[in-house]
């Protein structure tokens, strides 16, 4: 992996040209309920500040673009046991 990544920065390198990239970022042990429920939220906390960096063009939380193409029940996060953990994770929370 690690020369074909070296192999397109070469290319882009050569060409004069710029090349774009994925960033992937964890959180675990969040406490349920950070953030307010809309404006201030978690994720459109860290959206802010993720597009504050002027090549940033799209972010995804949990299933994110993905979501766009499941029906509703799919997506859903159903409640596994009282504590709140659920079977899946789509919604990334």
């Amino acid at each position: 992996m690690k020369q074909t990544w070296i192999k397109g920065c070469k290319k882009a390198i050569d060409a004069k040209d710029s090349i774009g990239g994925i960033i992937e970022c964890t959180a675990n042990g969040l406490p349920a309920g950070l953030g307010e429920p809309f404006f201030d939220s978690v994720e459109s906390m860290i959206s802010h500040a993720v597009f504050a960096i002027p090549a940033v063009k799209g972010i995804e939380f949990g299933a994110g673009f993905a979501a766009a193409k499941m029906f509703g029940s799919r997506h859903n996060d159903a409640i596994e046991d009282k504590t709140g953990k659920t079977f899946t994770n789509h919604a990334g929370g």
